[in-house]
């Protein structure tokens, strides 16, 4: 049951790499946008 649970986070994983790099970024400005308030 726990293994079930813990593949979800790496479903990323199957994502296009283009796609996944977008998400990528977009998590890192959010993450400066965050840190610099």
């Amino acid at each position: 049951m726990s293994s079930h649970y813990n593949e979800k986070p790496f479903r990323l994983l199957d994502l296009p790499r283009e796609l996944r790099d977008e998400i990528y970024e977009y998590a890192l400005d959010f993450h400066r946008y965050r840190t610099e308030l």
